[in-house]
C-alpha cells in the first residue's frame, strides 16, 4: 500500500540545477554576476549561529555561499546584486525589486561516518522598513543530496520556494498573493496588524484526483486544513506579538505526528526559539487522523504593523 502511495506524493519544489558527476567539476547556474557599490553596515547578528561564508575544495577556488542564493534568485527573475560589508568581509545579496538584504551562511557542512552529507544554514534578513534590525532563519535540507553542490542548491531553493515567498508577500498588504488577515487594535482602526500566511510544506501530500482514479483510499492521510490553521490554532501564544506595535515578527511554525501517536512541535520568532507556542501546536496535531506514516506541516508567518497606512482594497 505504501509503495503505491509514494507514487502519489506531489513534489512542489522542482529541482532546476544542472549538476555534476563530481564535486570538483562544478556546473553552476548561468548567472550574470553583478556587484553594487553600497557598503552594508550590518554585521552578523550575535545570536545567528551561521558563520561559514565560503567553502574550500569545490572547484578551483573558494566557493562563496552567497553566489548560490544569488544564482537561484536571479534565475527566478529577481534583480539582484552582490554587496560587500564594511568590516566583516561578508558577501550580501541586495534584491533591488523589494529592498531586502540577505546574508546566507552555513552553520555546518560535513560528511558523516556513513558518507552522507550533513549541512544546515541560516539566512540573515534585513529590510530598512520591515526588519531594520535584522532577523535570521534556519535552513535545513528536505532530502539527501548526492553531492555537495547539489546539496547547497537544494538547501537554498527550498527556502526561496517557501519562506522567501512570504517575505515578498508581506510587502503587498491586501494585494498579497497568499492568504492574509488584518487585526485592528483600536476602534479607529489606526493601529492594526496584518498577518501573512506563507505556503505550507506538508507531508504526506497527495494528488487526490489521481488517488481516486486508481481506487486508493487516502482518507487516513488527509486532514482538514487551510493556510491559517497552524497559526490560528496557536494564536493565543502570540498575543504579545500581535499587540506589540514596535516591530514586525517572522514566525516559523512546525508540527509533526508519528504513526505511534507521538507528537512534536517547534516554533521560532525572528530565528529565536519560542517554546510558548509548542503546547498549542501539539494540541492541534492531536486532531489529525492516525495513519501508518509520519505527518508534518511547516509554515512561515509574518505579522506586520499597519499604522496610519491607507489600505488599498
Amino acid at each position: 500500500m505504501f509503495n503505491r502511495l509514494k507514487d502519489l506524493f506531489k513534489r512542489k519544489i522542482e529541482k532546476s540545477i544542472t549538476d555534476t558527476s563530481t564535486d570538483n567539476n562544478i556546473v553552476k547556474y548561468k548567472v550574470n554576476l553583478k556587484e553594487g557599490s553600497e557598503l552594508v553596515k550590518w554585521k552578523i547578528l550575535e545570536n545567528n549561529p551561521g558563520k561559514i561564508r565560503e567553502l574550500e575544495g569545490l572547484g578551483d577556488s573558494a566557493f562563496l555561499i552567497a553566489y548560490v542564493l544569488f544564482g537561484i534568485l536571479q534565475n527566478k527573475g529577481f534583480d539582484v546584486e552582490i554587496l560587500n560589508d564594511e568590516t566583516e568581509n561578508n558577501k550580501w545579496i541586495y534584491v533591488k525589486d523589494n529592498g531586502y538584504y540577505l546574508l546566507p551562511l552555513l552553520i555546518n557542512f560535513y560528511y558523516d561516518e556513513n558518507n552522507e552529507l550533513k549541512m544546515s544554514a541560516t539566512i540573515q534578513i534585513h529590510h530598512k522598513e520591515i526588519f531594520p534590525n535584522g532577523i535570521f532563519e534556519y535552513v535545513y535540507p528536505q532530502q539527501k543530496a548526492e553531492n555537495a553542490i547539489d546539496g547547497l542548491f537544494e538547501l537554498f531553493e527550498t527556502w526561496v520556494d517557501l519562506d522567501w515567498l512570504t517575505l515578498c508577500d508581506c510587502l503587498k498588504f491586501e494585494k498579497s498573493e497568499y492568504m492574509s488577515m488584518r487585526i485592528d487594535l483600536d476602534k479607529e482602526k489606526i493601529k492594526s496588524k496584518h498577518v501573512f500566511y506563507g505556503p505550507v510544506l506538508s507531508y504526506p501530500n497527495f494528488d487526490v484526483e489521481e488517488a481516486k482514479s486508481k481506487g486508493i483510499d487516502i482518507d487516513p492521510y488527509i486532514d482538514e486544513f487551510c493556510p491559517c490553521c497552524l497559526f490560528t490554532n496557536s494564536m493565543e501564544a502570540f498575543d504579545e506579538q500581535i499587540k506589540d506595535t514596535s516591530q514586525n515578527y517572522a514566525i516559523r511554525l512546525f508540527a509533526m505526528k508519528n504513526p505511534d501517536g507521538e507528537i512534536d512541535a517547534d516554533c521560532r520568532i525572528n530565528g529565536e526559539e519560542y517554546p510558548q507556542a509548542e503546547k498549542y501546536l501539539k494540541n492541534y496535531t492531536k486532531t489529525w487522523k492516525k495513519c501508518d506514516i509520519m505527518k508534518f506541516r511547516k509554515q512561515y508567518v509574518i505579522i506586520r504593523n499597519v499604522e496610519n497606512r491607507k489600505i488599498i482594497n
